[in-house]
C-alpha cells in the first residue's frame, strides 16, 4: 500500500483541448468525404479515426495522478500503475516553451519515472500542475537516490546520468554526438541547474551550452553529488 492520498493531479485541460481540436481537424474532412462518396472505405476510415481520437480523449479526461506518502499512482481508462519512492531508479523531467510562427503555445513538459523492476510511468502532459508534481517527486526521491549515488561514487564506480557520466577517478564525461568529452575535477570551475538545463563550466570558460534535463536522469541528484564532491574538495 502507498498510504493515503496527499494530493491529486487531474487531467491537463489545455492538452485535452488540443487533442479535441486535433480530432475535429482530422475527422471533419473524413466525414465530408464519406458523405460525398458513400464509399465503404471512406466510412471505415472515418470510423477508425473517430474511434482513435475518442479513446485518446477519454484516456486524457480520466487521467489522474495521486501523490502518496510512500509513492505515486496513476489511473486512467487505459492504465493503472503504482511506483514506490524507494523503488524509483530514474526520474526524467524537462520543460520547453513552444511556439508556432511566433505564436506562443505554452510550456510542454516531460515527466517520466523508471523503477528498479523496469516499470515505466510517463506522465508528460497527461495531468496538470506537472512542474509542481515533478518537484514533489524530486523531494521524496532525492535523499535515497543521493545516498545510493554517493555510495557508488565512493566505491569508485562510474555513475550514469544519461549524457553525463561521473566518477571519482576521471571526473565528468559529457556526451556530444557519439563520443564523450572528459572534464577532470581540476578543470571543473562551476555548474548550475537552471530553467530546464544543466550547465557545466571549465576553468577559464565564460560561456557554455546547457544540457536539457530530460536527457539527464536524476538531474537533482547529479547537482547534489557535485555539491558533495565540491564540499569535500574545499575541506581538503
Amino acid at each position: 500500500m502507498l498510504g493515503p492520498v496527499l494530493d491529486t493531479y487531474k487531467t491537463n485541460v489545455r492538452m485535452t483541448a488540443y487533442t479535441v481540436v486535433l480530432g475535429v481537424t482530422f475527422c471533419t474532412p473524413l466525414w465530408f468525404a464519406f458523405r460525398e462518396t458513400k464509399s465503404p472505405a471512406a466510412r471505415i476510415t472515418f470510423l477508425a479515426v473517430l474511434a482513435f481520437f475518442a479513446l485518446l480523449i477519454a484516456e486524457r479526461l480520466t487521467a489522474r495522478a495521486y501523490l502518496h506518502d510512500n509513492g505515486i499512482s496513476y489511473h486512467s481508462i487505459l492504465n493503472h500503475k503504482e511506483i514506490r519512492w524507494v523503488e524509483v531508479e530514474r526520474l526524467y523531467y524537462g520543460a520547453h516553451q513552444v511556439s508556432a510562427h511566433v505564436i506562443p503555445l505554452g510550456t510542454f513538459y516531460q515527466l517520466k519515472l523508471l523503477d528498479q523492476n523496469g516499470q515505466k510511468l510517463s506522465l508528460g502532459d497527461r495531468v496538470g500542475r506537472i512542474a509542481q508534481l515533478a518537484e514533489k517527486i524530486a523531494q521524496y526521491t532525492y535523499e535515497p537516490l543521493l545516498q545510493k549515488a554517493t555510495h557508488n561514487f565512493d566505491r569508485g564506480e562510474e555513475l550514469d546520468f544519461g549524457l553525463v557520466r561521473v566518477s571519482r577517478s576521471a571526473g565528468l564525461k559529457v556526451k556530444s554526438w557519439s563520443s564523450y568529452t572528459t572534464i577532470p575535477w581540476a578543470d571543473l570551475a562551476a555548474y548550475k541547474l537552471d530553467a530546464g538545463n544543466f550547465y557545466l563550466w571549465r576553468v577559464g570558460q565564460k560561456h557554455t551550452n546547457g544540457i536539457p534535463t530530460e536527457r539527464i536522469p536524476n538531474a537533482w541528484v547529479l547537482l547534489g553529488l557535485l555539491n558533495t564532491v565540491s564540499n569535500q574538495k574545499s575541506r581538503d
